[in-house]
């Protein structure tokens, strides 16, 4: 009976902590935008469980989620910035914001990874205890967040979330057009392509590309804000554009030039879809995509590796690999996991939101 009110408690609370961040929520259209980079992230990475690459330049949907994090953070935060709110306020707010979720990956990544760990020496006890501390810790050539891939660009969205709080009162129009600029240009200069940041060979390279994306995204807020040009395009027809831009082949003649050009058409599609909500009865689908957009995105690679293992243990690994109904039952299930996971989120930031607030009136007192 008392687990039976325990979790009948716990679904009133998700219910309820659903309702409170949707209410007045804006930019609906932004939200489905998020979904829609999200999966097409997840088709990349199971690109080998599909047996296709589906759209394989989805790996700049990053840089379409700095954008929007530039864009949707200014909206809620750039006025309490300059109103009084520190830097260091404002980094505890996105901690909270991204920890919970983050750790879940970091623990499935970890439970997918146990003969490695009980296996391992101190350098295996250092990444553990780097990815519980949020940090990067490279391992070999290609990662640099071993128990979740995808974590690498959290690094950098953090990085730029500083940058933009603690610089905030010198940061004009005209210098976040050249912060953007100039990160756009090192880009291409120094490493000719947008598929950089994500592994230690080209760790560097990620901060370029998330000072184009995110500050991008800000400058893009102030002048939506300041305009009343407000482009009505439907929002099928902005989806699309998306899409079509993750899905476009690579190509020998535009190379890494094709990611520079998607990386300035990101900003125009962010400033329609923000001047164009969606209908009432669609409303409810673009909001639950952008509610799990970030527990799909930070989730679905350990949740790969867990799935990919027990399928290959139930199926063979000539069944398990390239078979493109086993490809779309693992992400229909990562994003079953994600959209619960998603639920269960609102009441871990609170309840890390309670118990930081009673930490810091003990030290206080």
């Amino acid at each position: 009976m008392g687990a039976h009110l325990s979790l009948k408690r716990m679904a009133q609370e998700c219910a309820r902590g659903w309702a409170l961040s949707r209410e007045d929520h804006q930019f609906a259209t932004l939200d489905l935008l998020r979904g829609i980079a999200a999966l097409a992230v997840v088709t990349l990475h199971f690109r080998r469980q599909l047996g296709y690459n589906l759209l394989p330049h989805s790996y700049l949907a990053v840089d379409f989620f700095f954008v929007l994090s530039g864009f949707v953070l200014a909206h809620a935060y750039e006025q309490r910035l300059l109103s009084g709110m520190t830097g260091f306020q404002f980094l505890r707010i996105r901690l909270i914001r991204l920890y919970p979720l983050y750790l879940m990956g970091t623990v499935i990544g970890m439970a997918t990874q146990t003969k490695y760990i009980v296996s391992g020496g101190w350098s295996t006890l250092l990444e553990v205890a780097s990815a519980l501390a949020f940090l990067p810790y490279p391992r070999g050539q290609w990662l640099l967040y071993p128990f979740d891939g995808a974590a690498w660009s959290l690094f950098f969205e953090l990085a730029a979330n500083a940058a933009f709080a603690f610089l905030i009162l010198h940061l004009t129009n005209g210098r976040l057009a050249f912060a953007a600029i100039a990160s756009l240009g090192i880009a291409a200069i120094y490493f000719g392509s947008l598929e950089i940041g994500n592994s230690p060979l080209n760790f560097l390279g990620g901060f370029p590309r998330v000072g184009f994306s995110f500050f991008a995204g800000v400058l893009i807020y102030r002048l939506w804000q300041g305009s009343t040009w407000r482009p009505a395009l439907p929002l099928w027809c902005v989806s699309v554009v998306l899409v079509l831009i993750f899905a476009v082949g690579k190509t020998a003649t535009l190379g890494g030039a094709y990611d520079f050009l998607a990386a300035l058409i990101f900003p125009l599609i962010v400033y329609v879809a923000a001047s164009r909500e969606p209908s009432p009865c669609f409303r409810p689908i673009c909001l639950w995509l952008g509610a799990i957009s970030y527990a799909l995105y930070i989730t679905h690679l350990p949740l790969r590796e867990a799935a990919d293992g027990m399928a290959k243990a139930t199926l063979g690994a000539s069944l398990a690999n390239g078979a493109p109904w086993t490809g779309l039952l693992m992400i229909s299930i990562a994003i079953v996991l994600a959209a619960a996971l998603s639920a269960i989120d609102p009441i871990l930031r609170r309840a890390i939101s309670r118990r930081a607030f009673r930490t810091r009136s003990a030290l206080a007192g």
